[in-house]
């Protein structure tokens, strides 16, 4: 089966990742009503734009976590679908209220692909879209259609965060999307909509609807004025009906007697109410009483006009349902319909009609096709045959020979003819000239036109000609063979377009019109009225051999019974008639009619009785009623939400009877659907369940193909075809693919697989265990890896686990194919292993990737399935891939899945057709969040669910339900929960501190329900306390298992504890609460700076050398470093003095280096890190080399400048930290605003977008980038100052006009300049009058290219001395500040060199300002971030946000006249906004500051503290604050206030505070007028740790590899390379990922040294499948003293055990010997079934499957069973014997076997397939000799068959004389089948015969009967 998945994406898709992906709520509802609904969208930080280059073109790609929903040719752009509820009577419009944009300029959107893998070069694009100036989608948001579920209209919008204008090339990103839904009358609307209350439409609201509140008042029944159910219906459930079955047009009679013999009571019939129904209308009948006595009775009789059932479309000639039309007799008439009589004979003369025309119309229905490249569904799928061409010339054309008799009625009179040929494209060739197909039309050789079409669409070849009995071919006459067969032949001719070389055409049918005389037959004649002959009509028929002549016209109710019969000879017959239309009339004469097939009793049903009422109804074919009525017994008292379910058990019989009149019609199924949600009793049915498999071929056209049950509609859809739908069937709402009933199909082919499929559901979860229950399965599989990277199978499973399984607490079990990411590698598995965990049992079983009929990607096949020993662990399947439930005419995938008895699944998901990639995996999502989120637990309700969606639009109608929908997955609650350490996950798994990590917790809950009670879950860090709390989460009721996700930022490197606690607070009755905590380790890293252990922070010693220790991380990141040290005195590290130490490499994870000998002094050092060409270095750390010994911290002298201080600084006389009195830079913040000038906007709406002041006046001006490059006026604001009205408009700076680029500055000159865009120049204007001049510039202005407006344009400011030109990224500076600075009074030439400032520019950056040697940075894009720069060496020294709320400041500006700083106000894209000016206060001083030392620690113990704090002669005063860092809280606590120095610190606790800090608050009023306070330093001594250091892979055994069971020993050394001893270090070692440790010890290990622990493994226990199982041992150590790291307290090592990987021997015998394929055995055979094994592991009955397939129904053999032995025999012989003893029944038979041993090692990559035939009836068959003739000798073979061989079996041969010269009886035993006995040439004596002929005969003996066979052999030599 071909491999399937239709993919609408390309190589773009693997920028998204769905990892952790979760997609918070993007939209707000600021208003909901029965009128209207408000919405406000936000999509800020949702998506990333990257540009990249292919081919030195640049393309733009924008990321999304989600799949866009795009056509192929579109542009690739996200989109968002959200469902809304609207009133019934309504419509939904929507209207953009507000849009915040992001304008992207140069942006070129690729087009969406139309497969997989397309490259770019190759995309097709819509030229209508990409060819248009207008912006793709042409609006942000819009209404895409409006759908009906059940009792709740809905309508999908739509919401487009980007839009693309291709031809500007400009995309647009909707930032903020405010819109207005408005719910309009529907003015079409007339229908009463009456309350209705129904828990399936109210499920779906509250889930699925956005406005769910609202909606919920939506809800009602629409009941339709015109369709009352009530009205009368043909069929009365109360009268006796008899169905009359035929196949032909004609008279047909029925007589009493006829009747009476098939039931009818004949009393009944004599009152003559009789009436007859077809197609529900009344058919007329002739009813003739023989006797005259007004009764119908004995001898009597009706005739009536019979047809074949009528085409189902207009797009077919014949009913492709049923073979027989259905009449339905009754005697119960209410009303009669007999034929009226009327006068024929002809009295007055009219123009005599003695020809009509003749329509001859021909059709085969041979083969079915589904025309998967077809665009719709108007078309014939049914054709006859095909025209061919090949090399571009005809090949085999069509050919039918026309056996009627056209030459003997044929009017030469009337030559004109016309024909009419269906055709159908097979081929899918489409050209711009539409010649895809060309075909000649030939009758009899003449060519009577050319038809021409493209693609795989149907064509109507229709033309005119001539018919003659002789004709030279001339013209468009064709000639007619007299008294012979006419010829039709249809000819691929080849001439088709570009390089196609084959074409071929399929042949639908043909008609022929021809002008034919009315001769009739003897007793019979059918003929339509001529066109165009209207009124008073005579007719005239010949030939007649009758005297007598009805006339039957159906179609006016009317009969003509005395037409003018002459007995001339010509045996004339007139009649006349007065017709307004062409009309049918059918003579016959008495003795001429038809006779019906068959008369069959109906079973009264009445389904149209509105008083039934049903939540579950059962479609049951009638050969499985017996199996339907068991599941309805069981569904009466087991369907979810109902306490006494309504179930109905429904014949497909009776929906044919009552909804398509009798006849087969798929559609009949909806209309019974529709009719029962609309008219039965409220609630309406729930769910359908169809009982029964069906066929496409449902006349059974070929006998091969298999019963059609129950029906499918037929759904066309692209790339397959023509699919079958149940779907359809509950499409019964509304004009839409969202099924408004839950269907599921149990299909089955006999009563016995029927039962077999309902004992699953009935017994479903008969497996006892829990585990399974709450495990999902996640598969992906691929063609290939390229396969998977293209379509990202193993990220949507992923995704699946992350979003919804995860958050669920169902856990997820996985098997990739190609695991892509290293990730995924853990997840890597074949078909073996999606076996072994379908058998370890799964609760759900969820595929991605390709499929077909019988397989998943060729992985996983069909016999897979066989293979599977799940047991009752049934999962349900979800197959998102291609065919898998293509369930018509096949035993499907999906079918073989749920069939398969005593394992398989217990329902299955799949495609009847073709699926749609993303579209179906988005599909899956939304089941997945419907099961999983919103515990929508019966199957059938959640794909309903998700169905309710109709963005997925054709996948709706295909996607099938193999299974019960009420099926309710085996999800069991219960209270006993039960927490391991290996159900706490972290993602990712290795994280660096600071990642964002998810914490994903999976809880058992293996006891009892909780009802509605919810259990908390506890997260904690290290401890279990309030202060490690990481927050607790509610779980509402769940089962076996749920799962919590916290969000873990790690502070800390090392391994970090996480300990779960469940229902700690004890609200939920369990049966054992031991069970309810558990911790699990692990590791987070960091990698951003070198791990220094040694020296700790402040180190000081009175040694002369300083041993550095660094703990290198590179083999746990994967990388190699390298390190370098670097010792100055000099904070700057660049004195003279500087000491190097040469390049160090770690040894096992250490760097280990002693300084040179230092002087006493305070030190500083820097770590250098390398790794290839990144380098980082740590932060320049500090000791000291003292007189004092000590361990801690100390920090003095020029030390303190380290410390954070505030308004502080140091003082390098008296090398001390002193208060700041001097004048701090301006910092704008809201308490330091001190007025706001707020006026009108000018009436040419200049905005201020730059602007200046020279203190008097405000001066601003608008940029022309954002008046589209136009010029702007200068206008000039009144500030107050200086006599001016503060906020007065004094018009503008003269009539001047400046295009400002980007900015404008007042200088002290008095002048304003404006850079206007070029780079050597500035305009310069004359506040005053306005008169401008050009100033050059000589040294050229920096251009900005990076920012907010990226526009190449300069920006500049004054202080008064000189102008700052500030670029923001230009040339080689991209996003770097750039600053140069002009000095106006010397001819601007430029001062000092170009200062670029420290870090990257800001993304947003608008403009910038001075003020006293600082310089000021302003971003408008984001949040309003300012920096601070020092000018003088470009440091960074701060950022803030200056936050206003609504209001924007686009722009700054220093007032250095009056120390004032003025912000503009300006917001784009024409926001609404408060015009003016804000004012703050410029430079200002501060009377205080603070000293806050850095973190101190950590300590093992406090001992005490000694600072300097030097205050004579200071008139200021100061206080202190020792501060502890809570390790529980992780909050500073205050520990003590004002402490003296020295001090004790003993009596602080190091395991509550670890580290400390002091601070110290000065304060001196007099502003620096007495003497200053002087803190010189600070000393605190405390105890150091120890650290563990434990490198990975150092976990040693004495073997690498050994057979399983043989002991190994491990070694593991632990060395403590720290300042203090580690004391009772704990040692855990685990295998693998095991929970519990498997060795457990306690070690004591001194500083600097080592301590080694050993270890004996017993592998006895260490069973895994892989034939070399890799045994990983983890040790983890944990100290009860903390340490600086424990990244570095774990360790492994590896070692292996070899598994035996041979595959087994393999033998089957039948009865002692191999047989070939197709072989005749015996019905009672022994087959023997033998497997070998090399392994020491014993052979188990589970390791085989037996499946045997009689009759193409499979059945599986139970090892061991009632025939079927099996025994073993140990290693060193082990071995497995199955003897398997049946008794066959004559016919095919196929055994399948699938062995493995006990290590999981099949004996082939197939089963074994043995296929042969049992006839037990004893024959001698198949009786030849070989060679024959021959020289030396020669074999007898024959074919025996029977239950035994014969008893007597010889060979005689003789002369031809008739002397017998040999007698042979078999050595060896016969055998049932093929057998061969050999003759060596010889005679009785032994002597070679002569040359010559001979005869032999064959005497077999069987159970007494003799049978011979007597044949001819020669010798020649």
């Amino acid at each position: 089966m071909k491999n399937c998945i239709n993919k609408v994406f390309s190589f773009i898709i693997i920028s998204i990742t769905f990892l952790n992906t979760s997609f918070s709520q993007d939209y707000k509802i600021l208003k909901s009503d029965d009128t209207q609904l408000i919405l406000e969208f936000s999509f800020e930080g949702k998506f990333e734009v990257k540009d990249f280059m292919l081919n030195g073109i640049k393309f733009t790609n924008v990321t999304d976590g989600q799949f866009p929903l795009r056509n192929p040719g579109e542009p690739y752009l996200p989109s968002r679908f959200y469902e809304i509820g609207i009133p019934m009577n309504k419509n939904a419009s929507v209207t953009i209220q507000e849009v915040d944009r992001e304008v992207y300029a140069d942006k070129f959107i690729i087009a969406t692909p139309d497969s997989a893998g397309q490259p770019i070069e190759k995309l097709n694009y819509a030229q209508e879209i990409y060819g248009s100036n207008i912006s793709f989608p042409a609006s942000a948001a819009e209404i895409n259609s409006q759908a009906i579920f059940r009792y709740i209209k809905t309508a999908s919008l739509s919401v487009s965060p980007f839009q693309f204008n291709p031809v500007e090339r400009t995309l647009i990103f909707n930032k903020r999307i405010k819109i207005k839904i408005d719910f309009q009358q529907d003015v079409s609307f007339t229908d009463l909509i009456t309350p209705v209350s129904d828990k399936m439409t109210e499920e779906l609201i509250a889930t699925n609807i956005i406005n769910s509140q609202e909606a919920l008042n939506f809800l009602g029944k629409i009941n339709k004025l015109k369709e009352a159910p009530l009205e009368k219906y043909w069929y009365d459930p109360n009268k006796d009906y008899y169905k009359i079955y035929l196949k032909e047009k004609g008279i047909y009679r029925i007589t009493c007697d006829f009747l009476i013999n098939t039931g009818v009571p004949a009393n009944a019939l004599e009152n003559m109410h009789l009436e007859l129904f077809n197609n529900g209308k009344s058919i007329p009948i002739d009813v003739v009483d023989v006797n005259n006595d007004n009764l119908f009775n004995s001898g009597d009789y009706f005739q009536f006009v019979g047809e074949p059932a009528k085409p189902a479309d207009q797009y077919t000639r014949m009913n492709i349902y049923n073979k027989s039309n259905v009449y339905w007799f009754s005697y119960q008439a209410d009303s009669i319909n007999y034929y009226k009589y009327i006068d024929g004979f002809p009295v007055a003369y009219s123009p005599l009609i003695t020809s009509s025309v003749k329509t001859l119309l021909w059709e085969e229905d041979n083969t079915f096709q589904h025309f998967g490249h077809a665009n719709n569904d108007q078309r014939d799928y049914w054709q006859w045959g095909t025209a061919e061409a090949q090399n571009r010339l005809p090949y085999r054309n069509f050919l039918y020979y026309i056996q009627d008799s056209i030459w003997n009625d044929f009017v030469i009179e009337k030559p004109q003819a016309s024909v009419k040929v269906g055709l159908h494209g097979l081929t899918s060739i489409s050209c711009n000239n539409g010649d895809g197909h060309n075909v000649n039309i030939k009758f009899n050789t003449k060519i009577l036109g050319t038809k021409s079409w493209d693609g795989q669409e149907s064509a109507l070849f229709e033309n005119n000609f001539y018919l003659a009995y002789n004709t030279q071919g001339g013209g468009d006459t064709a000639q007619l063979n007299y008294q012979a067969a006419q010829k039709f032949e249809v000819e691929c001719n080849g001439n088709i377009c570009g390089s196609s070389q084959s074409d071929i055409v399929l042949i639908n049918y043909f008609q022929l019109n021809y002008w034919a005389w009315h001769k009739t037959k003897s007793n019979y004649f059918y003929f339509t009225s001529p066109p165009n002959n209207y009124y008073d009509n005579r007719y005239y028929l010949w030939l007649w051999q009758r005297d007598n002549m009805k006339i039957y016209i159906p179609s006016r109710n009317e009969l003509i019974p005395n037409p003018d019969i002459k007995n001339d000879i010509d045996r004339s017959v007139y009649f006349v008639d007065t017709i307004a239309t062409q009309t049918d009339y059918y003579c016959v004469a008495d003795d001429y009619y038809l006779l019906v097939d068959s008369i069959i009793k109906d079973s009264p049903s009445n389904l149209r009785n509105i008083a039934n009422g049903a939540d579950y109804i059962i479609i049951s074919h009638p050969l499985f009623l017996s199996a339907a009525q068991r599941l309805a017994e069981y569904r009466s008292t087991n369907l979810k939400g109902y306490s006494s379910p309504r179930i109905m058990v429904v014949d497909v019989m009776d929906i044919y009877d009552e909804f398509s009149y009798g006849l087969l019609d798929p559609k009949a199924l909806q209309y019974f659907a529709k009719y029962a949600f609309d008219n039965w009793q409220n609630p309406a049915p729930q769910f359908i369940v169809l009982l029964g498999d069906m066929s496409f071929d449902y006349r059974k056209v070929n006998p091969f193909n298999r019963d059609n049950f129950i029906p499918s509609i037929p759904y066309h859809i692209q790339s397959y075809g023509q699919a079958s739908s149940d779907n359809a069937i509950v499409t019964v709402s509304g004009n839409d693919l969202s099924p408004d009933i839950s269907i599921g199909r149990v299909s089955c082919e006999t009563l016995e697989e029927a039962n077999l499929l309902i004992d699953k559901i009935i017994n479903y979860p008969s497996d006892v265990g829990k585990e399974w229950k709450q495990n999902v399965l996640l598969l992906s599989s691929g063609l290939s890896a390229a396969d998977e990277n293209d379509l990202k199978f193993n990220d949507r499973n992923i995704f699946l686990a992350n979003s919804y399984l995860g958050p669920a607490g169902i856990k997820s079990t996985k098997v990739f194919r190609y695991p892509n990411k290293p990730e995924y590698i853990q997840y890597q598995g074949e078909g073996p292993d999606i076996r072994r965990e379908i058998d370890r049992g799964a609760v759900l079983v969820n595929y991605y990737g390709h499929g077909g009929g019988y397989q998943w990607d060729l992985v996983f096949t069909d016999d897979d399935i066989l293979a599977l020993n799940n047991g009752n662990r049934l999962p349900f399947v979800i197959s998102i891939t291609c065919y898998t439930a293509h369930f018509d005419n096949q035993e499907v995938f999906g079918e073989i899945f749920n069939s398969i008895p005593g394992k398989g699944s217990i329902a299955f998901l799949g495609s009847a057709g073709v699926t749609f990639w993303p579209a179906t995996a988005n599909f899956n999502q939304d089941l997945f969040g419907n099961i999983f989120t919103n515990k929508k637990y019966l199957i059938g309700e959640a794909i309903s669910m998700a169905k309710s969606n109709t963005i997925y639009g054709s996948m709706l109608a295909v996607l099938t339900l193999l299974g019960d929908p009420a099926l309710e997955l085996a999800l069991p609650y219960s209270a006993d929960f039960v927490i391991k350490p290996s159900f706490i996950t972290i993602n990712p798994n290795n994280p660096l501190i600071n990642d964002s990590v998810h914490v994903n917790i999976i809880i058992n809950n293996l006891g009892r329900s909780f009802n509605n009670d919810s259990v908390t879950v506890e997260l904690f860090e290290g401890v279990i306390a309030d202060s490690t709390s990481m927050g607790s989460r509610k779980l509402g009721n769940f089962g076996e298992v749920d799962s919590v996700q916290f969000n873990w930022i790690p502070a800390i490197e090392g391994q970090i504890s996480l300990i779960v606690a469940v229902n700690r607070d004890q609200l939920i009755e369990e049966s054992d609460f031991s069970d309810n905590t558990a911790t699990q380790t692990f590791s987070v890293f960091s990698v951003d700076k070198p791990k220094i252990l040694k020296p700790v922070k402040n180190f000081f010693t009175t040694m002369e050398s300083v041993d550095f220790s660094i703990v290198d991380i590179g083999h746990y990141v994967g990388q190699n470093f390298s390190y370098k040290i670097v010792i100055d005195t000099s904070r700057e590290l660049n004195s003279s003095t500087k000491i190097e130490s040469q390049i160090l490499h770690p040894k096992r994870g250490l760097v280990s280096w002693y300084s040179p000998t230092l002087a006493e002094d305070e030190y500083y050092y820097e770590v250098i890190i390398y790794s290839g060409s990144d380098t980082n270095s740590s932060d320049v750390g500090t000791f000291s080399i003292v007189t004092n010994s000590g361990n801690g911290f100390l920090a003095k002298s020029k030390q303190l400048i380290n410390f954070d201080n505030s308004n502080i600084n140091y003082s390098s006389d008296n090398n001390s930290l002193i208060l700041n009195t001097l004048p701090l830079p301006p910092r704008p913040s809201k308490d330091k605003l001190i007025d706001s000038i707020y006026f009108a906007i000018p009436s040419d709406s200049t905005e201020i977008t730059t602007f200046t002041t020279d203190g008097t006046y405000l001066y601003f001006g608008n940029l022309s980038f954002y008046r589209n490059g136009e010029k702007s006026k200068i206008y000039k604001i009144g500030t107050g100052l200086n006599g001016t009205i503060k906020g007065s408009n004094y018009g503008t700076v003269g009539d001047v006009s400046v295009n400002i680029n980007n900015q404008m500055f007042y200088h002290s000159d008095g002048f304003i300049y404006a850079a206007t865009g070029d780079d050597s120049t500035l305009l310069r204007i004359e506040v005053s009058s306005g008169d401008t001049l050009r100033i050059d510039i000589p040294g050229k202005l920096l251009p900005t290219q990076d920012g907010l407006l990226r526009n190449g344009g300069y920006y500049l400011t004054s202080d008064g001395q000189y102008v700052y030109n500030l670029s923001a990224g230009y040339g080689d500076y991209r996003e770097k500040y750039v600053l140069r600075i002009l000095d106006p009074a010397n001819n601007w030439i430029q001062v000092g060199a170009d200062i670029v400032l420290l870090g990257s520019s800001q993304f947003g950056f608008s403009g910038f300002m001075v003020s006293n040697g600082y310089l000021f940075t302003y971003e408008s894009y984001w949040s309003g971030y300012m920096r601070r720069y020092k000018i003088s060496d470009g440091y960074f020294e701060e950022e803030y946000v200056v936050n206003y709320g609504s209001i924007d400041i686009y722009t700054w500006s220093y007032d250095w006249i009056n120390n004032s700083v003025y912000a503009g106000l300006f917001r784009p894209n024409n926001f609404n906004y408060q015009f003016g000016f804000l004012k703050f206060i410029g430079t200002y001083v501060q009377a205080s500051g603070s000293i806050l030392t850095p973190e101190i620690g950590p300590a093992r113990k406090w001992n005490n503290i000694v600072y300097d704090m030097e205050t004579t002669g200071s008139f200021g005063y100061f206080t202190n604050f020792l501060l502890g860092k809570n390790k529980h809280t992780q909050n500073w606590d205050t520990l003590s206030s004002n402490i003296p120095s020295p001090n004790d610190l003993t009596n602080i606790n190091p395991e509550q505070y670890p580290y400390v800090k002091m601070q110290f608050n000065l304060v001196d009023s007099t502003l620096g007028q007495s003497e200053p306070m002087k803190f010189k330093s600070l000393q605190i001594d405390y105890d150091y740790f120890p650290e563990i250091n434990m490198y990975p892979d150092e976990v040693l055994f004495d073997s690498d590899s050994l057979l399983q069971g043989f002991p190994v020993e491990m070694s593991y050394k632990v060395d403590n390379i720290g300042y203090t001893q580690a004391d009772s270090l704990r040692l855990d070692f685990y295998n693998n990922l095991a929970d519990t440790a498997f060795f457990t010890t306690f070690i004591n290990v001194p500083p600097d040294s080592f301590t080694i622990v050993s270890k004996t493994i017993n592998t006895s226990d260490l069973l895994y499948s892989a034939p070399i199982s890799p045994i990983n041992v983890n040790v983890t150590a944990t100290s009860p003293i903390p340490e600086y790291y424990t990244f570095n307290n774990a360790s492994n090592g590896n070692f292996n055990v070899v598994r035996d990987s041979a595959n087994p021997l393999f033998n089957i015998t039948f009865d002692g010997r191999e047989i070939i394929s197709g072989d005749i055995i015996s019905s009672e055979p022994e087959v023997v079934i033998t497997l070998e094994d090399n392994s020491p592991l014993p052979l188990d009955s589970t390791y085989f499957t037996l499946v045997h397939t009689y009759k193409n129904i499979p059945k599986v053999l139970s090892v061991p069973g009632p025939d079927v032995k099996f025994v073993t025999t140990p290693y060193p012989n082990n071995k497995a014997i199955i003897t398997w003893t049946p008794k066959l029944e004559d016919g095919r038979h196929v055994l399948e076997v699938l062995a493995k041993d006990a290590s999981g090692n099949f004996f082939d990559s197939t089963s074994s397939r043995s296929v042969f035939n049992v006839f037990n009836n004893p024959d001698l068959l198949q009786v030849y000799n070989y060679p024959n003739p021959f020289s030396d000798n020669t074999y007898f073979t024959f074919e025996l068959r029977g239950v035994l061989p014969p008893e007597e079996f010889k060979i005689k041969i003789f002369t031809v004389a008739g002397r017998l010269i040999r007698e042979i009886i078999p050595t060896t035993p016969l055998q049932i089948g093929f057998n061969k006995i050999y003759w060596d040439g010889k005679d009785e004596d032994g002597d070679e015969i002569a040359n010559g002929l001979y005869f032999y005969k064959i005497i077999s003996k069987h159970n007494g009967e003799i049978k011979t066979t007597i044949q001819k052999l020669a010798k020649v030599k």
